[in-house]
C-alpha cells in the first residue's frame, strides 16, 4: 500500500500501454520564473534559455489506461532523498578525499590537489553511477501510479 502523503507527486501523460505497464512523459520545468522577481533576475533567464526536458519512462498500472490520458504518479519523497544524496553528495565526498589524499601523498601543490579532486570526483560519479543501477532494482525507487487525472 502506498503512503499519498509521503510522496513527491507529479501528471504525465501516457503514450503507450503494454500489459500492466504504461510508458509515460513527464516534463522537467525550473522553478525559476515563478517569483516576483523573475523579470529582473539572472537565473530566471537562464532557465528560460534551455528547453523544458521531457523524461519518459514505464510505470506500473493500478487501472486500465489509454495513450493519451493524463495520470498521476508518484515517488517516495524518502527514495528521492536518497537518490539525491548518492547523486550529489557522493562525488563532493570522493571529491574532497582524493583532494586530501594528493595532498597527504604526493604533496599539496596546486596541480597535484587538482588531479586528486578530478579523480576523486571521477570515482564518486562512477560510484554514484553504479549505486543508481543497484538501487533501480529495489522497487521502492520505481515510480507508481497513484490516479488518473481529470
Amino acid at each position: 500500500m502506498t503512503d499519498v502523503d509521503n510522496m513527491v507527486t507529479e501528471t504525465a501523460l501516457v503514450v503507450d500501454v503494454e500489459k500492466d505497464y504504461a510508458w509515460v512523459e513527464c516534463v522537467s520545468r525550473s522553478a525559476c520564473g515563478q517569483c516576483h522577481a523573475a523579470d529582473s533576475c539572472g537565473n530566471s533567464a537562464v532557465a528560460k534559455a534551455f528547453a523544458p526536458k521531457t523524461h519518459r519512462f514505464k510505470v506500473r498500472l493500478k487501472h486500465p489506461v489509454i495513450p493519451g490520458q493524463r495520470i498521476e504518479i508518484g515517488l517516495p519523497a524518502q527514495s528521492l532523498v536518497r537518490s539525491a544524496m548518492l547523486v550529489y553528495l557522493l562525488p563532493l565526498v570522493t571529491m574532497v578525499i582524493g583532494v586530501i589524499l594528493a595532498a597527504v601523498f604526493f604533496g599539496s601543490s596546486n596541480n597535484i590537489v587538482l588531479v586528486g579532486c578530478i579523480i576523486g570526483v571521477l570515482i564518486g560519479f562512477l560510484l554514484a553511477r553504479l549505486g543508481a543501477k543497484r538501487l533501480s532494482r529495489h522497487r521502492e525507487y520505481e515510480p507508481v501510479m497513484l490516479s488518473i487525472s481529470q
